[in-house]
C-alpha cells in the first residue's frame, strides 16, 4: 500500500490521501480534500465507509456553499484518479470566471463521463 501521487499543480492545497490499495481499511468516508485557487474544493472518498461493496464518491462544490457541483462515482481507483486529476485542472481557476453566474447554472456544469 503506497499513498498515489495526484501530480496537480502546486496552487492546489491537497488535505489526506488516496492509497493504492483496495483493502476495506484504506477505503474511507472522507480520503482527501483539494481546495483550488478558485474557491471550488474537490472532496473525494468512499462511501459506505470502509465496504468493498461501495465506490468512489468524488464531488465538486464551493467552499462557501453546501450545494454540489459535480458530483461523480466510480467503483475503478484509476477512474476516480482521473476524474480528481480532470476536475482540479479544469477547475483550478475557472470560479473566478464564473462568479458572477448564479448557484443554479454552475449546478448545471456536468462531468462528461
Amino acid at each position: 500500500m503506497n499513498p498515489v501521487d495526484l501530480r496537480l499543480n502546486p496552487a492546489a492545497i491537497v488535505k489526506g490521501t488516496i492509497y493504492d490499495s483496495m483493502e476495506p481499511r484504506f477505503l474511507r468516508e472522507s480520503l482527501l480534500e483539494i481546495d483550488l485557487p478558485s474557491g471550488l474544493t474537490i472532496a473525494a472518498g468512499w462511501v459506505p465507509h470502509c465496504d468493498p461493496g461501495g465506490e468512489f464518491q468524488i464531488v465538486l462544490f464551493h467552499e462557501y456553499l453546501t450545494e454540489t457541483k459535480i458530483e461523480y462515482r466510480t467503483r475503478s481507483l484509476g477512474k476516480a484518479l482521473e476524474i480528481i486529476r480532470t476536475l482540479a485542472h479544469d477547475y483550478l481557476y475557472v470560479y473566478s470566471e464564473i462568479s458572477g453566474s448564479s448557484c443554479s447554472q454552475i449546478h448545471e456544469l456536468q462531468w462528461a463521463a
